[in-house]
This record gives structure tokens, sequence and C-alpha cells, in this order.
């Protein structure tokens, strides 16, 4: 267990040791939960969404008669999304080491700063084959231990890679320009050739992600992302806070300076050491390259500014670098800029850090602990269960009861599955989302009035994301509304509290 370590160690030491950052990571949770003072069933409520769902894997094996028999069950798991029996160790990301296939899709734009760079002639063909291979070899392991996940042989990031290798091999594509196009024709081409041959259709969600941020695009899965506030565009506030610690004004220095160097190498350098020039800037431009395709992802998805904001500290650094900022002057006077841009910056920062560390509250959801221990007192534990996707995560967590439904929704079969379920908000009649839930086998819904009311914009109500589906359908009263103030004919209510209502299907409709 690491120990905060003494003032003066902390004071005098740069960076900061692991240590040091995660009990900084740490206190801030326990602050803003009081974790360590929470019974069993609150810490594991805490747990939401993906992380609940994830978690209970772990749980599965560690209560299992022993390792063997607890990856068994899930690798063969007939409770995530009943009556299906899955293996967990495909569909999801699991092993600790594959973990990071879980943004695989960032990684062709890695393969493309690479590429980039060598397309501008500052990466030579055989340093960059062998990164390819790399890229090859992984991609390959992460499928083998995925037990043959197709989505990762589907994706852009295989495509882009098989894409180069061509480009690279093929005489006819040497000038830049056509490169750059065939690069990006050919990716695109060889992904939706591959998704056909392979029959997947898992990221077909994110082309449509794409595609609604650019024109007036839009469908029911498309709007369950960009209607919740991490998948819309970056807000205002976000460059307001990198212009207040400097970061954005120090990164668009360090990239206007890596374009002035680049621009000098290239025409100052004799041909007979270009290439050694070219070698001393090269990490440079691969870093601004990314830099680029991270600082786009972040404007389009603002969720993915947490790939942008570590780049942008790394770029930051570069002030420190003699390469570049060799023109302020003598060693101790590059010292003495680098430490007051440091000072402030940390103006800023710190009123960052105190900001977060006033943050106290307590963790406490007392109708969820209401609903899921009448779940595990009133309940068969294999009685099945539907509802929303966070929810779900933590009946399934706490409780062990087969769901039908999760918060895993980058698979097809799942999305499909979770339309069904949600349903229950949509302006159909009583009888066709009836249809709907007992085709999945459910035997108990857990209705949350929030979900049927609830508006983040325009348009992004529950019913309103069912009307872009059904259009014939705008302007009724959303089933949920009536089921809010009576459950007959379809559902008895069995339990309800502030926030939840669990529906069960009347007996004579069964």
């Amino acid at each position: 267990q690491c120990r905060r370590p003494p003032t003066a160690h902390r004071l005098h030491t740069s960076p900061p040791p692991p240590c040091d950052h995660r009990y900084h990571l740490s206190q801030l949770f326990e602050n803003d939960r009081h974790f360590s003072h929470l019974s069993n069933l609150e810490k594991e409520m805490a747990f939401r969404t993906e992380m609940g769902l994830y978690y209970s894997y772990y749980k599965t094996i560690i209560k299992a008669p022993s390792f063997l028999d607890g990856l068994h069950m899930i690798m063969n798991d007939r409770l995530t999304e009943y009556p299906l029996v899955i293996n967990t160790l495909k569909r999801f990301n699991l092993y600790p080491e594959v973990s990071l296939s879980k943004v695989s899709a960032l990684f062709v734009f890695q393969v493309a700063s690479l590429f980039a760079s060598y397309i501008l002639g500052y990466l030579v063909a055989a340093k960059m084959q062998s990164i390819l291979v790399t890229h090859m070899i992984t991609l390959g392991v992460c499928f083998i231990l995925m037990f043959g996940n197709s989505m990762l042989l589907t994706s852009f990031y295989a495509s882009s890679l098989i894409s180069i290798w061509c480009i690279m091999d093929n005489v006819c594509f040497r000038q830049q320009v056509m490169q750059g196009l065939a690069w990006v024709g050919s990716t695109v081409l060889l992904k939706f050739l591959l998704s056909t041959v392979f029959g997947a259709s898992d990221d077909a969600h994110i082309s449509g992600l794409i595609k609604s941020k650019f024109t007036s695009y839009k469908d029911f899965h498309t709007l369950m992302y960009t209607c919740a506030a991490e998948f819309d565009f970056m807000e205002f506030e976000t460059p307001v806070r990198y212009l207040k610690t400097l970061l954005l004004p120090i990164n668009l220095l360090v990239v206007a300076l890596v374009a002035a160097r680049v621009s000098s190498v290239t025409c100052g350098c004799r041909r007979k050491l270009l290439s050694l020039c070219e070698f001393a800037i090269l990490q440079l431009v691969y870093h601004s390259l990314q830099l680029v395709a991270f600082t786009v992802l972040a404007i389009l998805i603002m969720r993915l500014k947490l790939f942008l904001t570590p780049h942008m500290c790394i770029m930051a650094s570069l002030v420190c670098s003699r390469q570049l900022f060799g023109w302020v002057g003598e060693k101790f006077r590059h010292q003495a800029v680098v430490f007051g841009l440091v000072a402030m910056m940390a103006v800023q920062g710190v009123a960052n850090l105190q900001a977060q560390w006033a943050i106290i509250g307590e963790f406490s959801n007392l109708p969820q602990e209401e609903l899921l221990n009448w779940i595990q007192e009133s309940t068969r534990p294999d009685s099945v269960f539907a509802g929303a996707m966070p929810t779900m995560a933590s009946v399934k967590l706490s409780t062990g009861r087969p769901i039908v439904n999760h918060p895993h929704y980058e698979d097809a079969g799942l999305r499909s599955r979770t339309k069904l379920v949600y349903s229950m908000y949509s302006r159909m009649s009583g009888e066709a989302v009836k249809q709907n839930l007992m085709t999945l086998g459910v035997d108990f819904f857990i209705l949350e009035d929030s979900w049927c009311t609830r508006r983040t914009r325009p348009g992004c109500s529950m019913p309103e994301i069912w009307d872009v589906e059904n259009p014939e359908n705008v302007g009724k009263i959303p089933f949920c509304t009536h089921l809010s103030r009576n459950s007959r004919p379809y559902f008895n209510t069995v339990f309800s509290n502030d926030i939840y209502k669990v529906l069960k299907f009347s007996k004579d409709l069964r």
C-alpha cells in the first residue's frame, strides 16, 4: 500500500512519484464518496454502467470454487444476455492486457500520423514497414486471445494497416498527394468490404455517429449517443480552461516551432546530411501530427478529450527542449523562462486542485438500495430483468439475476435487444411493447419515470428519440406515461418507490 511521501520529499522530487499521484486520486474519490465507510452493497452501487458490469465478472471469478471454475462461468455466461450463452472473454475486454483494445479505434490515428510522417519523408520505408509488422502482430494476438472477435479484423485500424502496406509496396503511388488520397480511399473501402465479408456490424454505429456530426442524419442508436453530453461537440469551457492554464498557448507555440524547424531542416540541410537532420526532428513531427488527430477527435466527441489533454501536457514539456527553444538564449536564461512559465501555469493549476480537494460528499442511493434488496429477497434466482442499461449493470452485479440488456452498447446484437427493451419508453401500443419484452423472455421490467420525462435538450427525450423511428406515432401519449398512472392490464406493479417501479407480466398475458 502506498503511503504519502514526506512533504520535503514531494517538494524536491520531479516528476511527482507515482504513490503521490495515487494518493491524490484515491483521496479525491474518498472525499466524494466516503467510500471506505460504505457497506458492501453501497460500494457495489458506486460502480455504475460498464464499471459495474465488468466488476461483476471479477466477482464471479473470486466467488467461484476455483479459478478455472470461475473462468468457465464467464466463458459460458447466461446471465448477461438471457437466454443467450455468451463468451464474455470474446465479447468484452476482460483481459488486462487486451483492455487496450477498447481504444483500438484510436490506433488508426497513430498509424495515420506515422504514415503522414512517411509521406512527408521523415520516416524511411524500412522503419515504417517494421512498425506496421509490429501493429499487425499485436492485432493478431488480440484476435486470438479474444476468441476470434471479428470486430478487430473489420475495424478501420486493421484496414488502415493493410492499405498502407499495399500503398508502400506499389510504385504507382510514390507521390505524396496520391499516397494520402489512396490511403483514405482504400482504408474506407477495405473496411466496408471486410465488414460485408465477415458479416460484422458491431461498429456500424460509429459510422452513423461520425455521419451525424457533419450532416442532419440521425437514427435511434445515433441519438442514444449524441444526446449524451459526453458524445456532443467539445464544450466552450474546455478550451477556456486550456487557455487559463497556458496549456493551449504553449502547445500552439510548440507546434509552430516544430513547423518552422521542419521547414528549416527541409530547406537548409545538405542532401548528404538530410536523413540525419530528418531523424532528429522525426519524433517532434510524429507527436505534432498525433496532437492534431487527438484535437479533431476531441472537438467532434467531447469524451475523447481524455486523450487530448495528456498529449497536450506531453507537448507542453517541449518548452524544456534546447532543440526548439535554443533561440531564447544561454542555458541559464532558458531555465529561467521555463521556471517562469511553470510558475504562471501553477497559478490556475493550484486553484484547480484546491477546487477538487474542496469537493466533499457522501454516496447515497437509498431508492436503488431498496430496489436491489427487494430483488434479492423477493424474486427467484432465475428471474429475468430488463430496464435501463446502467440499472441492469447494478442488478447483475449485486443480485446475480439474469438480465437481457446491459451498458456494452458497442455490440450490434445488444443494440437490437436494448432497442426492444426501450420500446417501453416509446409511443407504441401496450400490446406491441409486451410482445417485444416477451420475445426476450423478460419476467420483470424496472421502470424509471425519469427516463420517460428526462430531456437533456430538444429532441433528446426517449419518446422524442423514438419519434425518429416511428414518425407515425408522433403526438401519442408515451406508453411509459400510461404505466406511471396505472400498470394494468399488461403488468402488475410488485414494487415501487420514488424512483423505481418493478412491473411483472400479468399471468393471464404470459
